[in-house]
């Protein structure tokens, strides 16, 4: 896997960040910078006048972005909407002599061109993001979620676990009393309630559904292109299931568009939809977790749980969780659902490195103890071991 090498002198590059409105987002963003020069675009405008962007960044633009334009004439318009603030961000960034450029998200619509505009004029760019884990944040130079630096090698974590000896395995497993379902904030049907007492005795699959038309699936979803598409995957590969087997599915709870009443009526095809019961008591009692590429795939973990994936997902990878590639290999996996599994000695690695290195705690940035140098400390050492490993895979290994 390719790494992110920068290539100028960070320790006296100024950040330069677009559309932070959150009071939040400021507050990182101050922390991150210490002592270097910050400058914040509040929002980004318009220029008609054109700057080089290719066909295909534009398109990517179009298609990342939340709301998809419905028909031609909205289509139309989206990319030259799109087209103009691009413009206006690449003049922004003219005049500075390199720096970082920093959006939050950073992957689809105007903020992936700002990005794009970073990048023709010699900038770096960071990332930021909610991490899947209680309390930390993304910070990453090469992209969030499955676009992000994280190795996809299982050795790389457990070389590290093994160069520091003091870290205790197991105790990234504490984090799990940190986690929480999300709370409703659009569909006030989709609740967190306990769980009844006879969840733990069914057979089944968990299925948390995602937000229709985030980057996760607009960027990130492989082969499954939406969440309509996701919910047709399901309805087939359900019939595949052993008998006395159910896929049990949840709404997220911030999604705008419903499947209630299709899944409502989809008992044939053994799949349950329970928008009632707390999100991680349905983990909890699943004998497995499918999900496009979900947090709650990760959040699966601390759960001891078998996970499917079929996007791409930066935790799907050498038995950490089980990456499907098409239609017909999801109805194969659903067929014997009791042999899912997963290597718990890897997954031990990756999450001590998450909890360690990967994800800083928001609150010590904000507070300054978490700064761009530290940043920049994690990757120059993630990619000395890399090094070290593509010289010597089998250094320090029986």
């Amino acid at each position: 896997m390719a790494t992110h090498h920068i290539a100028y002198s960070v320790e006296n590059a100024d950040i330069i960040a677009f559309n932070p409105r959150k009071k939040r987002v400021r507050a990182i963003l101050r922390g991150l910078a210490s002592q270097r020069k910050l400058t914040v675009f509040e929002s980004v405008g318009l220029d008609p006048r054109s700057a080089p962007l290719s066909e295909h960044e534009l398109r990517s633009a179009v298609f990342s972005a939340q709301k998809r334009p419905i028909n031609g004439l909205m289509h139309t318009a989206k990319r030259l909407f799109l087209r103009w603030q691009y413009n206006w961000c690449y003049r922004r960034l003219q005049p500075t002599r390199p720096g970082i450029v920093v959006c939050w998200n950073g992957v689809k619509g105007h903020r992936f061109l700002a990005l794009v505009a970073a990048q023709r004029q010699r900038h770096s760019t960071l990332y930021l993001e909610e991490a899947p884990l209680p309390g930390r944040l993304t910070v990453d130079f090469a992209g969030i979620n499955y676009g992000g630096s994280l190795p996809r090698r299982s050795d790389f974590y457990q070389r590290w676990l093994a160069e520091n000896p003091a870290i205790d395995s197991t105790a990234w497993r504490v984090m799990r009393s940190g986690l929480s379902a999300r709370k409703p904030s659009r569909r006030q049907k989709v609740k967190q309630r306990p769980a009844d007492t006879e969840l733990s005795r069914q057979m089944y699959i968990f299925c948390p559904l995602q937000v229709p038309g985030d980057s996760q699936i607009t960027v990130y979803g492989d082969w499954v292109k939406s969440m309509e598409d996701f919910v047709d995957h399901l309805e087939t590969a359900a019939d595949c299931l052993p008998e006395g087997w159910h896929l049990r599915v949840k709404e997220h709870p911030s999604a705008r568009v419903s499947f209630t009443e299709r899944l409502s009526g989809a008992t044939r095809h053994r799949i349950i939809l329970d928008n009632e019961t707390d999100t991680f008591e349905q983990v909890a009692a699943s004998r497995a977790v499918l999900t496009v590429n979900s947090s709650v795939g990760l959040e699966s973990f601390f759960f001891e749980k078998p996970v499917l994936v079929l996007g791409h997902a930066f935790y799907a990878f050498d038995q950490l969780a089980t990456k499907v590639r098409s239609r017909e290999e999801l109805s194969d996996y659903l067929t014997a659902p009791e042999e899912l599994s997963f290597d718990s000695v890897a997954r031990d690695a990756f999450m001590s490195y998450l909890v360690e290195q990967h994800f800083p705690c928001e609150v010590d940035i904000v507070a300054g103890r978490i700064t761009l140098d530290n940043i920049v400390a994690r990757d120059r050492s993630r990619d000395e071991l890399l090094r070290q490993l593509e010289a010597n895979p089998h250094q320090g290994f029986s």
